[in-house]
């Protein structure tokens, strides 16, 4: 009723002007401890009746302070800086960089201090010892198709690492990776600073036309995640894209055995289910990883080799074979089985997981 609305109208008002006295007699206490909290000093221009929320007032920096801190930023730029695929100290120098990127966004320069710490696993950690070298083309394009293992892909950074380093031509290798190495942090700049390309047809047939080295892995993600007990026996060669790629662009491939890097991660099983969590095809529970945390990622220095084949040629077949399974499926089989003969010869000549 109109009654009960003015009876609540008058306790209202009745409650505000209680609190507003409360409020007008404790100011001066408020004040005080807030100046207090604050280190303020109250507005000269400030009447009894405004209240303005304070406002810290920041103390300078002394210069000793102000250099400690300049100091930390370009410790940690420059540390940064460090990381292949990271913007680089100089911005002008970043600047020339996206100048001179190619289409999958890789520099035409190798990094210097990435180009040592690869020579350094090549040449004195994994101690690699490689054959086969003079079937690798000085130019023009060619397809080099290579066992894998090792949960991370080392083997194909010692690939390219061999064919840069000590190829007369010094050819640089493009290797055709999984777009979950992307979701690893600084994966995805890494990966294209060093020059990998996500693993497609549609990559492979471009880099192929430009007459680059293309490197392909057909076991996949199957072949890193074989485990331990399974090392070197290689899995299947999905479908056949590296068979359907030779012929479709005219393509000699050079088959590639890589033995050592099995025993770089000794891996005792997979929690699957934690890496669906993670975006990742597989989690690997190694003798070191994840107990070690970071520090399980580094690999153990087991001594490597690799061999190239002689060159295999697919010039008798046009592109209307590519619509017979059949013949696809052989040729794959073939090629599949020509890899695994390497690498149990490689496997024989091996003494010793560690001295070789």
């Amino acid at each position: 009723t109109d009654a009960e609305d003015e009876k609540a109208t008058a306790q209202i008002e009745k409650r505000v002007k209680t609190r507003l006295e409360s409020l007008e007699r404790h100011k001066p206490t408020r004040q005080r401890k807030s100046a207090r909290r604050f280190a303020l000093s109250e507005p000269e221009d400030m009447d009894d009746g405004d209240y303005e929320v304070p406002v810290r007032k920041l103390r300078p920096l002394d210069s000793k302070a102000l250099k400690a801190r300049k100091r930390k930023a370009s410790i940690l730029e420059r540390a940064l800086s460090l990381i292949p695929g990271s913007k680089p100290y100089d911005y002008e120098e970043l600047i020339d960089k996206l100048e001179r990127m190619d289409e999958f966004g890789k520099s035409p320069d190798v990094d210097p201090k990435l180009e040592a710490f690869l020579t350094f696993l090549y040449k004195h950690y994994w101690r690699v010892e490689t054959t086969g070298m003079e079937n690798i083309p000085k130019k023009g394009r060619t397809i080099i198709v290579s066992n894998h293992s090792g949960s991370l892909p080392w083997d194909g950074a010692m690939i390219g690492t061999a064919l840069y380093k000590f190829h007369p031509a010094r050819r640089y290798t493009r290797c055709m990776i999984e777009d979950w190495f992307g979701r690893l942090p600084f994966g995805s700049e890494f990966m294209t600073a060093v020059g990998q390309v996500r693993a497609s047809q549609e990559n492979a047939e471009r880099l192929l036309k430009q007459e680059q080295l293309v490197c392909i892995f057909p076991e996949g993600i199957k072949g890193m995640a074989k485990g331990f007990k399974n090392r070197y026996n290689l899995m299947r060669f999905g479908r056949g894209g590296a068979i359907r790629l030779a012929i479709r662009t005219r393509t000699p491939v050079v088959p590639c055995s890589v033995v050592g890097a099995e025993e770089i991660y000794i891996v005792l099983g997979y929690a699957n289910w934690l890496g669906k969590m993670l975006g990742m095809p597989f989690f690997p529970l190694s003798l070191t990883f994840p107990w070690l945390g970071p520090l399980g990622f580094i690999p153990l220095p087991t001594k490597w080799y690799i061999n190239f084949g002689k060159i295999i040629r697919y010039d008798q077949y046009d592109e209307s074979v590519l619509k017979d399974n059949v013949v696809v499926n052989r040729l794959n089989r073939e090629l599949r089985a020509t890899i695994q003969d390497m690498v149990d010869s490689l496997l024989k000549k091996r003494r010793s997981v560690f001295f070789g």
